[in-house]
């Protein structure tokens, strides 16, 4: 067993404190007079001795209570000691889960406090690094074997991560780990999770090498409801053009029985939804089994029962998720956006479905500058709503494009918008981009649009 914050264990001298505190307890006797004891209180001086106290159940309590609480507050961590390793993983859970508010204010926002805190106290070697690993859909590595010096940058790279909407790929995120590992050390890996899934194992089966601890995160089973919804242009009955919005209230065991679902919409070009419609949602009743009904006592029973056929009629167990499914019809004349959603819970992560209905697409305007590659303009030409156009060098009006391609070109000036060099695309005047050898990446922007989703450690420059 190691400890998270073994600072706190000096608590535990507290029960020091105590055992003073009953050393000097006085007796109670019971005199005929205290005269004598008021004569002589100007003329002798007290004295106090202490004495080492009976052992009594209180005693013992008390002092258990004390080591108790200092155990407590050190956050103890179960599985083998680290004292020895010099590289602990941090591996946080940013599954949909996690956004449980059974612990406030959520599971993750108590993991992270917990990593927080670990990447404070170091490790217990001079040498020791510190790496730490987003668990989502797209696991990646948010710190890559620092030093504990670097404790300040490893704390701000924390504030970008959140719980987001998806599951984890256990397996995925055991790859993006593996780089992280030196074969001369044998690894702490501390899995901060909630434990509600059960593919988490494949870490341990990964490193069986490795140090394996887990801190969970969750109190108890949230009363949570779940939702799905999509929209499709219908026609009323009268011959109206509507918006028919479909979908499903999923009721776990302990959920309550009934919902009401909202729907609210925001009109193209404004900032505010309007409520539209809404629906009572109810659990769906379980049908009883009703037993086969018994055979007459003069029946004729066969002597062998038919190939395939059951003895019995086999018991049907009532599913762990109970599904019921709604119909909203909605009047919409124009684009804009639907939210369906759910009253507040404990985990709010699947109370809400966001619709865009009607909207006319964005078109993207991109300039090619140079020889045009074949792969790359077929690959724009092949998404929808791109807009290419080929030209010698920046246009005047660049800065109303989204992106300027120079394919292996000079140019007189850099564009005013976002561009994509491509071989020895230069600027006039300036040198010919030189080849590095071992060319190594030297930073990495994870809040940037452009790194969303994106594994560092997998780029090659």
């Amino acid at each position: 067993m190691n400890f998270l914050t073994p600072a706190w264990l000096a608590v535990a001298g507290l029960a020091l404190y105590v055992l003073v505190l009953h050393m000097r307890r006085r007796r109670s006797l019971d005199v005929p007079s205290v005269m004598l004891w008021r004569l002589m209180e100007n003329t002798a001086a007290p004295t106090r001795t202490l004495r080492w106290p009976p052992l009594s159940l209180l005693l013992l309590l008390q002092i258990l209570v004390v080591l108790l609480t200092a155990l407590a507050l050190a956050q103890p961590l179960l599985g083998a000691g680290r004292t020895d390793s010099s590289h602990t993983i941090y591996v946080i859970d940013t599954s949909a889960s996690m956004r449980a508010t059974d612990e406030a204010p959520t599971r993750f926002d108590e993991a992270r406090a917990f990593l927080e805190t670990g990447i404070r106290n170091g490790g217990a070697t001079a040498d020791h690094r510190i790496s730490v690993v987003v668990a989502g859909a797209a696991p990646q590595v948010l710190v890559a074997r620092q030093p504990d010096a670097e404790r300040v940058s490893m704390l701000q790279a924390l504030t970008g991560i959140t719980a987001t909407d998806a599951s984890v790929d256990w397996a995925l995120t055991a790859e993006v780990i593996a780089p992280l590992l030196d074969a001369t050390e044998r690894p702490v890996i501390v899995i901060l999770t909630d434990g509600t899934d059960p593919a988490e194992g494949a870490i341990a089966a990964a490193f069986p090498d490795a140090i394996i601890e887990r801190a969970v995160y969750a109190s108890e089973t949230p009363a949570n409801l779940g939702l799905t919804a999509t929209a499709v242009q219908a026609t009323a009955p009268d011959g109206t053009p509507i918006w028919q919005v479909t979908g499903n209230v999923l009721f776990p065991a302990g959920a309550p029985d009934e919902v009401t679902v909202t729907v609210l919409f925001q009109p193209e070009g404004t900032n505010a939804f309007v409520p539209l419609g809404e629906a009572n949602v109810e659990r769906p009743v379980a049908l009883p089994v009703v037993p086969a009904p018994a055979a007459p006592a003069d029946a004729a029973t066969p002597a062998t029962a038919e190939a395939g056929t059951p003895d019995a009629a086999p018991v049907v167990e009532a599913p762990v998720v109970d599904v019921k499914a709604f119909v909203i019809d909605l009047p919409l004349q124009g684009a804009g956006q639907i939210l369906v959603q759910l009253p507040d819970d404990d985990a709010a992560y699947d109370n809400t479905v966001r619709l865009v209905v009607g909207t006319t697409p964005v078109t993207a305007r991109i300039v090619y500058i140079g020889d045009p590659s074949t792969p790359l303009v077929a690959a724009l030409q092949a998404i929808q709503n791109i807009e290419l156009v080929a030209a010698t060098d920046v246009p005047s009006d660049d800065a109303t494009y989204d992106l300027v391609i120079i394919d292996d070109a000079v140019v007189s000036r850099r564009p005013e918008t976002n561009v994509l060099w491509i071989g020895n695309a230069r600027v006039l005047g300036s040198g010919e981009p030189v080849v590095l050898d071992s060319p190594t990446l030297t930073g990495w922007d994870a809040d940037h649009a452009l790194s969303d989703l994106v594994d560092w450690t997998a780029v090659q420059a």
